[in-house]
């Protein structure tokens, strides 16, 4: 049998609603999340700084910031050797 997960989405909103009003009452748990410790908060923290850093970097790219470091082989559209396009062709 197919699951309608639409109607099961908008039947617990209207439980949700009914439990608002006062008409039923859900079930309900509560529980508590674990504290992190100081060494995760912090590599949390470092992996935060990261991210950040990265994001400044991709958006702060400079066109032709590598013309100086970054040197092409003279044979870089050389064709390839029969080897490798028939690894790639699967011959």
């Amino acid at each position: 049998m197919k699951r309608d997960i639409f109607a099961e989405l908008m039947d617990g909103l209207d439980a949700l609603a009914d439990e608002r009003q006062g008409k039923v009452t859900l079930q309900t748990q509560k529980g508590e999340l674990p504290k992190l410790a100081p060494e995760t908060a912090g590599q949390l923290a470092v992996w935060e700084l990261n991210q950040a850093i990265a994001q400044e970097q991709l958006h702060n790219q400079r066109v032709g910031t590598m013309k100086t470091k970054l040197v092409l082989p003279e044979d870089f559209d050389a064709p390839l050797p029969d080897g490798v396009l028939d690894d790639f062709e699967g011959t």
